[in-house]
């Protein structure tokens, strides 16, 4: 169990290697090609998009079965992956946006930042569906209210509960 488990591993990190390898050799293929004046900015484009699909089937499909993870998982887990490779593709959707507005068309400055935010806002929640996915959250623990809610619950509770007896207090005086 315990070689299956370093096989795994290693066979993941195989997997960041290699993705992260051709996101590199495509911005090396890119930022050659417009060096050298080869590449339009839609040839440019078309490339980084290719990469960044290649990278989430790599990183957020391919890995996950080669591995193994879905052996023994809960329905759970099986529905935060779900969310988790669906946010992960809509925030590399974001960052393609963000790439193409930096190419220099006319609109290019807005679509840019609207995929900037995009990738920011899709961050949070997937990283706690990818949490949830590999076993490092209790899912129920995060199907109730975040920690600041739970405190200021507990705060409002704590103040009801003093006000009745102040209130008793205060009627016990006037009379």
């Amino acid at each position: 169990m315990e070689q299956k488990r370093e096989i795994n591993k290693k066979l993941s990190w195989v997997f960041t290697v290699i993705s992260i390898g051709e996101l590199a050799g495509a911005l090396a293929v890119v930022a050659y090609g417009l060096l050298k004046g080869h590449m339009t900015g839609t040839t440019c484009n078309v490339i980084m998009g290719a990469a960044l699909v290649l990278y989430w089937l790599l990183e957020d499909i391919a890995e996950p079965f080669a591995v193994h993870r879905f052996d023994g998982i809960t329905q759970a887990q099986k529905e935060a992956y779900v969310k988790y490779i669906l946010l992960d593709l809509v925030g590399f959707a974001g960052i393609a946006c963000f790439l193409f507005g930096v190419g220099g068309s006319s609109s290019g400055s807005n679509s840019g930042i609207l995929g900037a935010v995009v990738y920011v806002v899709v961050m949070k929640p997937k990283r706690q569906n990818q949490q949830i996915f590999y076993g490092h959250i209790d899912p129920e623990a995060e199907s109730g209210e975040d920690d600041n809610g739970a405190e200021e619950t507990s705060v409002e509770e704590q103040e009801q509960a003093t006000l009745p007896e102040q209130d008793e207090e205060d009627t016990s005086d006037v009379k």
